[in-house]
């Protein structure tokens, strides 16, 4: 006979050892619970997180923690936990915090207030855990490890005045070597001295008072990194200085500091190995020679001009380097292609459109070999397939927990855009770099920006700005974030897309401005535009007012109005040729044509072809009555320009006939815009008419004469166009 309690199955000791402990799952929890910050389960994620850690170490939803009861930690639920996972306990409770806040700040307005009544209380949850978790860092000599990232949370937690001092005190009582957690706190410190007091004084045009302490504390970490053997960390510095520099440095307008400027960002460039061909230094080419530009960014300016011995050993070292690419750290390809856009920046801003377009084929080169794609190293979470170096194995893993049966599951650090920065002790430095959706969206943007040459049917400038829309649309607005983003960062990330897209679609209306950025730029071109227009409204009054039939010059007891002295001195870099321009028409007729001179050799280094045209066209003025032959090349010139100017290709078999463009009745043609800049071609077309006049040549003569009347037809097609649109 079966007697009661035989029955009952007996638990075996293996059976009983396969369950972890209940505060190792709680612990594990939000790890396995995690979710981007777009995912619909983000937010509910975030609520089991915090419930888990406040039931591991024993707070509840009022911030009342358990009694401490005699042994080594804490006691919940008859369960005692040790000082090492109960400091990781406290440490993952003040970052799930962070993320809380961060995220309820997000979606505050969005949502129900009630919505977010689970998050009562995390303010002190946050405090607490920081304070509890310094406290078992500094009493027990086994976790002193984890002082330095307690006190960098605690940095984060504070207020901007009171995280300076925590940071400040951390470096200066640090006397051992410097670890990652040294190097995240330089930054950290600088971030906090370089970052603007507000959203409305953002803009670069306001001088940051901060500016000196942030550079200092750059350069303290760049010393010190040198001083350690952390070549990588130092080289990471470099590229930091540079671009604080750059970013404040700009709009001040001092010609030293661009030169320093352009000599610190040589400096950088040689330190991360980038070389570029050596350049012969040719005299500059006559104003009014039509020059074509690259017609590729990665074209080398170099390479139609015939090699010299030395030449050549450039270029074979120069693709030496480049096949050994490969073999580069990932991080290198990144600061490179930093380095690389700034460049390009700056460049185009000090008007160098050759090394801008230089730089330019160096990043093309990067990012269509894919050179920047995150290393799987970077993974922190133990789900990555294989092994990691930089994997915490004393964090329960997946696998430990048994939790899943899927043999396709992602680690979630695959997403990630952590820049692993390599240290002498084998450890890496974790950046949060740029989101690799904006870096591939900046290069059509900077691409467009840094190509001034718009003449011609298939503008690089426009190509690059239709491209990008095209590229960022087929794409779609869905961007991949990993799991320790918040909501902020997706809409950080979000507003800097929406920027370059607005960005693009204003090279798209207006291709001969430079850029769109609020800034000087802008209200600088619209000053001294405003000037040459009433300028020129001024002459043309005096025409009406004479009744002179030809454009002629004004009478010498008229002047003609002055262009303000501002204007024209803030008229620099790129904008420098307008303020040669503005100038020309007051002076003598020598020393205007020394400022036109100046203004189309800035214009043609710059490769702009609207001021190039316009200075070309201007100079061939002041020829008229001096040198006929020599104003009918250059009048020759601006006509090709004009042509180029807003040109449309045509389709395959519909290029019009030879009668259709020569008889003018082709009204399709006129609609194409076939005949360019209509306005600057009729211009041209009136002068080349009065110079056949003047020769005699009376067939050349009428033949301008047909063509300046469809012209004159093209023109007044505009000014109706126009006039329909302004009443729409």
């Amino acid at each position: 006979m079966i007697e009661a309690g035989e029955l009952k199955r007996k638990r075996s000791e293996e059976e009983s050892g396969e369950y972890a402990p209940t505060a190792t799952v709680l612990l594990a929890i939000p790890m396995l619970v995690s979710y981007p910050p777009d995912h619909p389960l983000h937010v509910p994620g975030l609520r089991v997180s915090l419930k888990a850690l406040r039931r591991c170490t024993g707070l509840t939803d009022h911030n009342d923690s358990v009694k401490r009861v005699k042994g080594d930690g804490w006691v919940g639920h008859g369960e005692a936990m040790t000082p090492e996972l109960e400091i990781r306990a406290w440490t993952a409770l003040a970052e799930v915090g962070m993320m809380v806040l961060a995220t309820r700040c997000s979606r505050w307005g969005e949502d129900d207030q009630s919505a977010w009544e689970w998050t009562t209380g995390v303010e002190q949850d946050i405090d607490t855990a920081l304070r509890k978790g310094l406290g078992l860092a500094t009493s027990l000599p086994s976790l002193r490890s984890f002082k330095e990232p307690l006190t960098l949370l605690s940095a984060r937690a504070a207020t901007p005045k009171r995280a300076l001092k925590i940071l400040s005190t951390m470096l200066s009582s640090n006397t051992t070597p410097p670890t990652k957690y040294t190097y995240e706190a330089y930054l950290a410190l600088a971030d906090l001295h370089l970052r603007p007091a507000s959203k409305s004084n953002s803009g670069q045009g306001r001088l940051n008072p901060n500016l000196g302490a942030g550079l200092h504390v750059l350069e303290q970490m760049r010393t010190r990194a040198q001083q350690a053997g952390d070549i990588a960390v130092a080289q990471l510095t470099m590229v930091a200085i540079l671009r604080t520099r750059i970013v404040h440095g700009t709009d001040s307008g001092v010609s030293e500091t661009m030169e320093k400027l352009e000599v610190s960002l040589n400096q950088v460039e040689e330190t991360l190995g980038i070389a570029f061909p050596v350049q012969s230094d040719t005299a500059t080419t006559e104003s009014y020679n039509l020059q074509q530009p690259n017609s590729s960014p990665r074209q080398n300016p170099t390479q139609n001009t015939p090699q010299t011995p030395k030449s050549s050993s450039t270029l074979q070292k120069s693709s030496e380097e480049d096949s050994d690419d490969a073999s580069i750290p990932a991080h290198i390809h990144h600061l490179r292609a930093h380095v690389l856009f700034l460049g390009v920046a700056l460049y185009t801003h000090l008007g160098d459109a050759q090394s801008a377009a230089q730089r330019l084929g160096k990043v093309h080169n990067i990012l269509d070999t894919g050179y920047l794609d995150f290393p799987d190293e970077a993974c922190f979470c133990g789900r990555s397939s294989g092994e990691v170096r930089g994997q915490n194995k004393d964090m329960p893993t997946v696998d430990v927990l048994g939790a899943t049966s899927q043999t396709h599951l992602n680690c979630p650090c695959a997403s990630s855009f952590l820049l692993p920065i390599p240290l002498a002790s084998n450890d890496s430095l974790l950046i949060k770099s740029t989101h690799p959706r904006v870096v591939f969206e900046l290069a059509f943007l900077i691409s467009s920006i840094a190509r001034r040459d718009v003449v011609g049917r298939k503008p690089r400038r426009l190509i690059f700005a239709m491209e990008g829309l095209r590229a960022g649309a087929e794409v779609g607005v869905e961007v991949a974030f990993p799991v320790w983003a918040t909501l902020e960062d997706v809409k950080e990330t979000e507003l800097r897309l929406a920027e370059i897209r607005a960005d693009l679609m204003c090279e798209l209306v207006a291709a001969a401005i430079r850029t769109s950025s609020a800034g000087s730029f802008i209200h600088t071109s619209s000053s001294a535009g405003l000037t040459g227009l009433r300028m020129g409204i001024s002459a043309r009054d005096k025409y009406i007012i004479s009744a002179s039939k030809s454009p002629s010059t004004p009478p010498p007891d008229s002047p003609a109005p002055k262009p303000d002295q501002k204007v024209l001195s803030a008229c620099t870099y790129s904008l420098a040729p307008l303020a040669h321009i503005l100038t020309s028409p007051t002076l003598p007729i020598v020393r205007a044509k020394q400022e036109l001179k100046m203004a189309l050799d800035l214009s043609s280094k710059s490769q702009d072809n609207y001021l190039r045209a316009l200075g070309v066209a201007m100079s061939a003025a002041k020829y008229m009555h001096t040198a006929e032959s020599h104003a009918g090349v250059m009048l020759g010139t601006v006509k090709a320009l004009a042509a180029g100017m807003g040109a449309i290709e045509n389709k395959k078999g519909e290029s019009p006939s030879k009668e259709a463009r020569e008889d003018g009745k082709s009204k399709e043609v006129t609609k194409k815009g076939s005949f360019g800049n209509a306005v600057l071609g009729l211009w041209v077309g009136l002068r080349l008419y009065e110079l056949h006049k003047r020769a005699g040549d009376a067939e050349q003569a009428k033949k301008q004469d047909l063509k300046n009347r469809r012209l004159v037809k093209a023109v007044a097609a505009i000014e109706i166009m126009i006039k329909e649109k302004m009443t729409i």
